[in-house]
């Protein structure tokens, strides 16, 4: 699983409040989408220079919580949106989204948004999910 997805969950199902970051915007990223992207890439063997993969939209911790939560048909009560992200020893620009014209130009195949590709992927880890449910329940 991606520890964006794990800290989701584990979110999810902790006794509440749980205070996640609602400021700063991150861009959730598929592997099959990076793959599909860096095949592409090596396919051509023309290409020079930077080319980005990134995500459409962003979303905030607090967000993607909330929409793993909705995907699951589980309740987000206990999520409480915060001003800050007091978790991170670095400070993150707010918004860091990726330029992908170059890519989009090229003819490459753009990243899927989240809500495309989520409802699938927690699908496919169904049995990741409830073993960390069961871990979470049994402490």
């Amino acid at each position: 699983g991606s520890p964006l997805l794990e800290e989701a969950l584990r979110a999810i199902w902790a006794p509440p409040p749980v205070e996640l970051d609602d400021r700063i915007m991150r861009f959730p990223l598929f592997t099959g989408d990076v793959a599909d992207v860096v095949a592409f890439l090596l396919g051509r063997g023309d290409i020079a220079g930077v080319v980005h993969c990134g995500a459409p939209f962003g979303v905030t911790r607090y967000g993607w919580a909330g929409f793993v939560a909705k995907c699951l048909g589980v309740g987000s009560d206990g999520l409480v949106p915060a001003s800050h992200d007091n978790k991170r020893a670095a400070p993150r620009p707010v918004n860091s989204q990726l330029a992908v014209d170059r890519l989009r130009t090229l003819g490459g195949p753009l990243p899927r948004g989240a809500g495309e590709v989520l409802p699938g992927v927690l699908a496919r880890c169904g049995d990741w999910v409830q073993f960390l449910r069961d871990e979470l329940n049994r402490k």
